[in-house]
């Protein structure tokens, strides 16, 4: 296995969090499939921008859906602690 770029490692922490989030609040399979197999073609492609001399590219475009990320995990922890 290569060794991720600090953009595409950032993102993956990220929406793993995320992820992590969607499992433990019992999210459909499907749903959470879907998810993984997009946290990998994401960290992948911002990992060849950066590999590939767009650092710049690449930071900003992980920005985009690691905000979307943060809010959707922002979002699970509120219903989360409205549960409880």
């Amino acid at each position: 296995m290569t060794k991720l770029c600090s953009q595409a490692f950032i993102f993956l922490v990220i929406a793993c969090l995320s992820l992590l989030g969607s499992i433990l609040l019992k999210g459909k399979i499907k749903a959470i499939i879907s998810e993984i197999i997009v946290i990998a073609v994401i960290t992948y492609i911002l990992n060849w921008l950066c590999r590939n001399g767009y650092k710049t590219l690449s930071w900003v475009l992980m920005f985009i859906p690691s905000i979307a990320y943060l809010f959707l995990l922002m979002i699970m922890i509120s219903v989360a602690t409205k549960k409880a």
